[in-house]
């Protein structure tokens, strides 16, 4: 009866790191005829979730992409750091994040 709690810790283990890796979400342009641009928003919302919220966007702004990754927290915060380490910006610029520069520690 021990093995099995002990097999899915295992298991639950070995497939979180494969959850931080996913893959970004791409929603396409809705109108593609002209200039393009993208928007790359990092989250720990889970896409499905947060589908609509983009969708919703889009209808204002068809002509803006938008790259969506979805990241543990702890991902989430290693990557703005390290991003506003490297040259002051995370994603795409403008940057906009809901961490004050003075929560990022140098």
């Amino acid at each position: 009866m021990r093995l099995f709690p002990t097999l899915f810790g295992l298991a639950l283990c070995c497939l979180a790191p494969l959850a931080a890796r996913a893959e970004p979400s791409l929603f396409a342009a809705r109108d593609a005829g002209g200039e393009t641009r993208r928007l790359v928003i990092y989250s720990s919302l889970d896409t499905g979730l947060a589908r609509p919220l983009i969708e919703a966007f889009q209808q204002g702004n068809p002509d803006v992409a938008v790259v969506y990754e979805d990241l543990l927290t702890g991902t989430l915060h290693d990557r703005i750091v390290a991003e506003s380490r490297q040259d002051g910006a995370t994603g795409a610029l403008p940057r906009i994040s809901p961490f004050p520069r003075r929560w990022i520690c140098r």
